[in-house]
């Protein structure tokens, strides 16, 4: 009986992983390797862009007026559904809007100056 016990032991030592090995693959599952990542990034980018384009084509389908009540410009929006998958399409519309409010700031500056 005894050399039972000690084959039981041994065997279920030999089948069972090291604690080092179980350390590495809940490493490999909560992070992904360096070669996974530009695959994942390019995931990332292009759902999000796919989440854009959803968002755009409607907006696509109001007028002008809607648009830019609501912050919008057409040409922006169409120009960010052209943008490569890299380029993050609202950072774009952001700095547009950014840019087309310092024009419109200083518009107004140059008029009540003049």
């Amino acid at each position: 009986m005894c050399e039972f016990k000690e084959f039981s032991k041994r065997a279920a030592a030999s089948h069972s992983p090291t604690v080092g090995a179980v350390d590495m693959l809940k490493s490999t599952e909560q992070h992904p390797t360096a070669a996974m990542q530009p695959i994942t990034s390019w995931i990332q980018g292009y759902s999000k862009r796919q989440q854009f384009r959803r968002m755009a084509q409607t907006l696509l389908k109001e007028k002008d007026d809607t648009l830019s009540d609501l912050g919008y410009d057409r040409h922006d929006l169409e120009g960010a559904l052209h943008l490569p998958i890299r380029n993050d399409a609202m950072q774009f519309i952001e700095a547009r809007r950014s840019r087309r409010a310092l024009e419109a700031r200083r518009a107004k500056g140059h008029r009540l100056a003049g």
